[in-house]
């Protein structure tokens, strides 16, 4: 019980009280200029316009909201009780069931305020010899803000329930309060009031660490290359924007050892710059760009491995009329074998130098074993897409999921399959058959596996210029119907279209790596669907603990929203990521609504309080 709630100490860890120091500052001014990973949501307050034009803000306005709300004060109304049920119990001071107290009537003002006023994060590594590590939490504005003045309830929360006692100080005029060193050595949890901020570090170095960004006795975040960068992003209005610094990443695990820097070498990171990304919103939806910056030649892992053909969603093999995602790929199998087998070599060469022949043996082997070249017989014989799906209605609990690939040579790879078909059970030491039968026209191949305990019957066609997988022979048999013509198959939503359009008018050198398009609907009928079940059941087990009346219809959820669609492309120096979402399942943290951090507490309060 003890370390979960340390850990949970940590995790929600906010000022307690502190003298406000008078100085004007920026949080990223609060930041170090070598950051490896920073990160900022602004809150919902100042993109409120922008924000309320959004499918999801419309769906938050209606009974969605009510639930959140309904659930923030049932969270504050249960578990706080809970809590001090096993404090009392415990023998615990009567001052800690106080500050539980208190701290769980707080609860909804704080995460209000998270909500609108946002959260900065920044993430330094010093050294990682001699481990040296901060991780610096910016509350803006908490300490100027009505509901902000909550946030110190939660720090009293923590260290109640972590009995770690609290050590206050002064310096550079500030009151600092210090979890005590001695609970938490080789770590410090040390916390202050920055003007109108509150400022929280967790990590081995100590408050005057921070402070000497403020006394500009080192560059802070505010002067750094990739933070300009993100201020400069000027498509849609973002809500949320950080970065990885990779290089840097990369150079600190360089430094680990000369057998690090080899590794990383072999598997071709060097190259590796950022990771940059921005949330935001513009129109109705909630829109993102996520981008890999890796400039120069790539080599091993970085290699590009994609064919010269177009992801075009308006030629897909015949999907089923409620599929709810697609991912379509563009991917060339045989450069992607070419690609990790030399990078696999290189660095087995390089940590056990005795073991590298040994791959190519090990391949060869396989080959023979199986009768088929998996490279040449297999891998070239597929085309240049490939189609990931899933239909509800061919598999429950996710098991409708299929795979298909275009071919190249049909003839030659069904030959390749049934050659491996009647190797695999020498192979693989059990009963493996291939059960092959006419299905409309088309051959229908069933996988047999004489093991108890496979429930899945593994099945493909072959047909009309795609091979098609599926974990059960209905999923193949659905996809050879549609192809005849004469059932109902899915259509891409204009988005998809529009979008595509959209970046291949911004980049018209790059390449389309993929497009994804997935629809939250289906999800949230479900889920809405067996919420009432639920919470009835825990209705008549605990009475009182839920009102079922606050779960809404799920026509009033899912009535504004839209399929989800992505593209992620290649301009040679970079690969990007543009996604346009209505809803994502679990929600984007672009379009979290000022209580998404009830469902996020009340998860790591579940898992700790209840989970031990």
């Amino acid at each position: 019980m003890r370390r979960h709630l340390g850990v949970l100490a940590i995790w929600l860890l906010v000022p307690a009280s502190a003298s406000c120091h008078t100085a004007a500052v920026v949080p990223e001014q609060l930041l170090d200029g070598n950051s490896v990973a920073y990160f900022r949501f602004d809150g919902l307050d100042p993109h409120r316009q922008a924000y309320e034009k959004t499918a999801l803000a419309e769906v938050m306005r209606g009974d969605l909201g009510n639930l959140f709300a309904y659930v923030g004060t049932v969270f504050k109304d249960t578990i706080g009780p809970t809590i001090a049920k096993e404090q009392v119990l415990s023998g615990r001071p009567a001052k800690n069931l106080k500050e539980i107290r208190r701290a769980f009537d707080q609860l909804p003002l704080a995460l209000a305020y998270l909500g609108r006023q946002g959260l900065v994060v920044g993430v330094e590594v010093i050294d990682v010899k001699k481990p040296r590590a901060q991780v610096t939490l910016i509350f803006p504005n908490a300490g100027d803000d009505p509901q902000g003045a909550s946030i110190p309830s939660l720090f009293r929360l923590t260290a109640a329930l972590a009995e770690v006692k609290i050590q206050e100080s002064k310096l550079a005029g500030r009151t600092i309060f210090q979890l005590d060193t001695n609970e938490t050595e080789p770590s410090r949890v040390a916390w202050w009031q920055e003007g109108k901020h509150w400022v929280l570090t967790i990590g081995t170095e100590g408050p005057a660490h921070t402070l000497d960004l403020v006394q500009k006795k080192r560059p802070s975040l505010a002067d750094n290359p990739l933070y300009k960068s993100l201020l400069a992003f000027k498509k849609y209005e973002t809500v949320a924007r950080g970065f990885i610094d990779l290089e840097r990443v990369v150079k600190l695990a360089r430094s680990v050892d000369p057998m690090a820097a080899g590794v990383i070498e072999d598997l071709g990171l060097s190259n590796l710059k950022s990771l940059t990304m921005q949330f935001g919103f513009e129109g109705r939806e909630e829109r993102s760009t996520v981008v890999l910056s890796m400039p120069g030649e790539r080599r091993g892992l970085l290699r590009p491995v994609v064919n010269r053909g177009e992801v075009e969603v308006d030629h897909l093999p015949a999907l089923p009329p409620d599929t709810n995602s697609v991912a379509v790929l563009n991917v060339d199998w045989g450069a992607m074998y070419d690609l990790l087998v030399p990078t696999g070599e290189a660095v087995v060469g390089r940590l056990a130098p005795e073991a590298k022949p040994k791959i190519q043996e090990g391949i060869k082997a396989l080959n023979q074993a199986l009768g088929v070249d998996l490279r040449h017989d297999l891998l070239d014989q597929l085309g240049p897409l490939t189609v990931v799906y899933n239909s509800p209605g061919e598999g429950a609990v996710s098991l409708g999921f299929g795979f298909a690939f275009q071919v190249r040579d049909a003839k030659k790879l069904n030959q390749t399959l049934n050659t491996l078909f009647k190797s695999l059970p020498g192979l693989v030491g059990t009963d493996v058959s291939l059960k092959k039968e006419n299905y409309h026209g088309a051959e229908l191949n069933t996988v047999k596996v004489g093991e108890k305990g496979i429930f899945v019957v593994p099945s493909y066609t072959i047909h009309q210029g795609w091979m098609v997988i599926g974990l059960f022979p209905q999923t193949v048999e659905g996809y050879i119907l549609r192809s005849g013509g004469k059932y109902a198959v899915w259509k891409p939503t204009p988005l998809a279209g529009e979008v595509l359009a959209t970046v291949k008018k911004e980049s018209p050198q790059s390449r389309i790596l993929s497009q994804t398009i997935s629809d939250p609907r289906p999800a949230l009928k479900q889920l809405f669907a067996f919420g009432p079940l639920i919470a009835g059941i825990l209705e008549t087990t605990a009475p009182g603990s839920f009102d079922v009346r606050k779960i809404p219809n799920s026509q009033s959820v899912t009535e504004p929203l839209f399929p989800n669609v992505s593209v992620m492309l290649d301009d040679g120096n970079a690969i990007r990521l543009e996604s346009h979402v209505s809803l994502e399942v679990p929600f984007p943290l672009a379009g979290l609504d000022n209580y998404f951090l009830t469902f996020a507490g009340f998860g790591l309060f579940a898992r700790f309080i209840f989970g031990m």
